[in-house]
C-alpha cells in the first residue's frame, strides 16, 4: 500500500503543478477520490481517501481566469491537435471553463510541467451515498486542520458525484471558503453534479439538506476514466443526460433515441458528445439562475420523487440515476394526467428510459404514505406546499410548478403504510435489531448509528402492510435531530438491553417523557434485547458489572409506560425477533 501510495503521490505533484509552473507562493490541495476512480493510467489507489497536498510553486490561490489560461495554455501545447472541447460556465467574475477531452489525465507532457515540491497525506473514506454525511465531512475537516492548512488551498475532487458534493461544500466551509476543483468521473458528475456549484450533504430526513452554492475553479472531465465504470453507473449517468432533453432540449433528446445504443457501448464520439451537449445545457441555466430562485428548478425533472426513493429504500440501495428515472416516469405521469402533455411523450420517456437500462417504476414498497413522509422534508416545500417540475407542451419544454400539492389531499393507496421509530440508548442493539428483522444477518461489527431507514412488507389478516423502520441515535449529541424522526410515527419501538440497568432505566427517565413531549398518544411496544446474553453465563463471568434484567422486571415497566406489549429477542440467534 505505501509504495502504490508514493507512486499516486508523485503523479498527483505533476498533476498538481501544470496550473502555473512560474508561480512563487506555496498553495495547498485537498484531494477527494473513490474507488473507481483510480483506474486511472497514472495512479491505482483501492479505497476511497482524500488527499492533501502541499505544493510550492503554484498559484492556484490566484483568479479562476488565471489559473484556466495557464491551464488551456499548457493543455493546447500538449495535446496539440486533441486539445480538450471547453465549454464556459458564465457567471461574470466567477465564471470558470469545463474541459471535456480523452486522456487529458494520462498527458506525460502534461504532467511533467511543473515543480514536483508535493506532499500527500490521505484519509481513508468508504464509498456511496450512505456515506455522504456529516460524519464522514469532519474527517475532511479533521485532516485538513491537522495539516494546517490556510486560506491558499485548493481542494481537488477526483471522483463521482459524492465525492465531488463533499469536496465542495468541505470547500466553501473550510476556513470559510477556500479554492476547489472538480475532476469527475462518473457520467453522473461529468454530466450534471459536477457543474453548477451545488454542493452538499445527506441528513437521514432527506436529501442534500445541508449544503451550500458553491463554484469551482475549474471542471477537467477526461471521457477515458469511463472506460472501467461499471455498467449500472454508466446507465445511472444517462438518466441525467435523458433530462436535458426532456426540460429544454428536443433535438437533443430524439438524437438520444438514435443513439442510445452507442452510449450504453461507451462509443467515444457519442460519449463525448453527450457530455458536451450535456454540459453546455447545464451551464447555460446555471449561468442564468446560479442559485435556484427560478430556471434552475427544472433541472429537478424527476428529482424529488427520486430523492424520496433513495431516503425511503435506504442510501445506497438505489443509486441516484436509477431513482431519477423512476422519478422522471412519475412526473411525466403526472404532466399526463393533468393534460399537459401527449400520451406518445409519456411512451417515448419509458422507451428510452428502458433502452438505458433504467427502472420506469418506483420500488413497489413505496408507497404513497411513504412518499409523502419524506418528501415532506424535501427542500422544494414552501408554506406546506410541494411544487413539482413537470413537463408542459411540446418536448422540451417544462414547468416549476406553482399550484403545488398539499400533502393531506394525497390519496392513499391500497396497501398500507406504518412507520415505526425504534428508540433507546446507545448501545442497546437497535440497529442489529432492524438489521435482523429486514435482511435476516447478524452485523458482526459495532457501528453507531446517527439515522439510517429500513422497509419490510408483512402480512396482516390477509392484507399487505408496508413497514417503514426508522433507525436513531440514542446519544445525547443527537437529543436535538433526534425528534425530527418523529414526525409522522404510527408506533415506536421503545428498546433497552437486558443486560444493561442503565439502559433498562432510562425507559422511564429519559424515553417515555421523550416521547410524551414529541410525540403525545402515539403507542408504544417495549423491546428487551441481548436475550441471548442474559441467559449466557459465561458474559457475566467475563463482565461482573452487567446486571440481568428478568422478564418479571420488563414487564413492570411495561405496566408503568403503558406500554400494550412487552417482546424479549435477540438479534443474534433470532430468538422471538419476529
Amino acid at each position: 500500500m505505501a509504495s502504490t501510495a508514493h507512486h499516486f503521490c508523485s503523479s498527483l505533484s505533476t498533476k498538481a503543478s501544470i496550473f502555473n509552473p512560474n508561480s512563487s507562493s506555496s498553495d495547498l490541495f485537498l484531494r477527494l477520490h473513490t474507488p473507481n476512480s483510480l483506474s486511472l493510467r497514472s495512479s491505482s489507489i483501492s479505497p476511497s481517501s482524500i488527499e492533501l497536498t502541499r505544493v510550492a510553486n503554484s498559484a492556484l490561490s490566484r483568479s479562476s481566469s488565471r489559473i484556466c489560461a495557464s491551464l488551456a495554455h499548457v493543455m493546447d501545447q500538449s495535446l496539440g491537435s486533441k486539445a480538450p472541447t471547453i465549454v464556459e460556465v458564465d457567471l461574470g467574475n466567477r465564471s470558470y471553463p469545463i474541459y471535456i477531452g480523452s486522456g487529458l489525465l494520462d498527458q506525460p507532457e502534461l504532467l511533467q510541467r511543473g515543480n514536483p515540491n508535493v506532499t500527500v497525506e490521505s484519509v481513508i473514506l468508504p464509498d456511496g451515498e450512505q456515506y455522504k454525511n456529516m460524519e464522514t465531512l469532519m474527517k475532511v475537516f479533521d485532516k485538513a486542520i491537522e495539516s494546517q492548512l490556510d486560506r491558499k488551498c485548493t481542494f481537488v475532487a477526483l471522483g463521482g458525484g459524492v465525492i465531488g458534493d463533499m469536496c465542495g461544500y468541505a470547500a466553501a466551509s473550510f476556513l470559510r471558503g477556500v479554492n476547489f476543483i472538480q475532476i469527475p468521473t462518473t457520467v453522473m458528475a461529468q454530466v450534471d453534479s459536477s457543474v453548477g456549484g451545488k454542493t452538499g450533504i445527506n441528513h437521514p430526513l432527506g436529501k442534500n439538506l445541508i449544503g451550500a452554492f458553491y463554484q469551482p475553479q475549474c471542471v477537467l472531465i477526461d471521457t477515458d476514466t469511463l472506460n472501467t465504470l461499471p455498467e449500472r453507473e454508466l446507465a445511472s449517468g444517462l438518466a441525467e443526460v435523458i433530462k436535458y432533453g426532456l426540460i429544454r432540449d428536443a433535438e437533443f433528446f430524439e438524437w438520444q433515441e438514435k443513439n442510445m445504443k452507442a452510449l450504453l457501448a461507451r462509443d467515444p464520439n457519442a460519449m463525448s458528445y453527450a457530455i458536451k451537449r450535456s454540459c453546455e445545457n447545464k451551464a447555460e441555466v446555471v449561468s442564468q439562475d446560479e442559485k435556484e430562485s427560478g430556471l434552475r428548478a427544472t433541472l429537478n425533472l424527476g428529482h424529488t420523487f427520486g430523492h424520496a426513493i433513495e431516503t425511503g429504500m435506504g442510501y445506497g440501495e438505489w443509486l441516484h440515476g436509477e431513482a431519477v428515472a423512476a422519478g422522471t416516469v412519475m412526473a411525466v405521469d403526472m404532466s399526463y394526467r393533468l393534460g399537459w402533455i401527449d400520451e406518445s411523450l409519456v411512451k417515448r420517456v419509458r422507451n428510452i428510459l428502458e433502452q438505458a437500462k433504467l427502472p420506469i417504476a418506483p420500488p413497489e414498497i413505496m408507497t404513497v404514505e411513504m412518499f409523502k413522509s419524506v418528501m415532506a422534508v424535501d427542500k422544494k416545500v414552501a408554506d406546506g406546499l410541494l411544487r413539482l417540475i413537470l413537463l408542459k407542451g411540446p418536448l422540451g419544454n417544462c414547468v416549476f410548478t406553482g399550484l403545488g400539492f398539499k400533502f393531506e389531499n394525497w390519496k392513499m393507496s391500497a396497501s398500507r403504510f406504518i412507520k415505526c421509530v425504534t428508540v433507546g440508548d446507545g448501545a442497546v442493539g437497535k440497529t442489529c435489531l432492524l438489521i435482523s428483522y429486514t435482511s435476516n444477518t447478524f452485523p458482526t461489527d459495532y457501528v453507531p448509528t446517527v439515522f439510517d431507514n429500513f422497509s419490510a412488507n408483512v402480512v396482516v389478516n390477509g392484507s399487505t402492510v408496508n413497514l417503514g423502520l426508522w433507525d436513531t441515535a440514542g446519544q445525547e449529541d443527537y437529543n436535538r435531530l433526534r425528534p425530527l424522526s418523529y414526525r409522522g410515527a404510527d408506533v415506536f419501538i421503545l428498546a433497552f438491553s437486558l443486560i444493561s440497568k442503565a439502559s433498562y432505566e432510562n425507559v422511564s427517565k429519559k424515553w417515555i417523557p421523550e416521547l410524551k413531549h414529541y410525540a403525545p398518544g402515539v403507542p408504544i411496544i417495549l423491546v428487551g434485547t441481548k436475550l441471548d446474553l442474559r441467559d449466557d453465563k459465561q458474559f457475566f463471568i467475563d463482565h461482573p458489572g452487567a446486571v440481568p434484567i428478568t422478564t418479571a422486571q420488563g414487564e413492570e415497566l411495561r405496566k408503568l409506560i403503558g406500554a400494550p406489549a412487552y417482546i424479549e429477542c435477540s438479534s443474534k440467534t433470532q430468538q422471538k425477533k419476529k
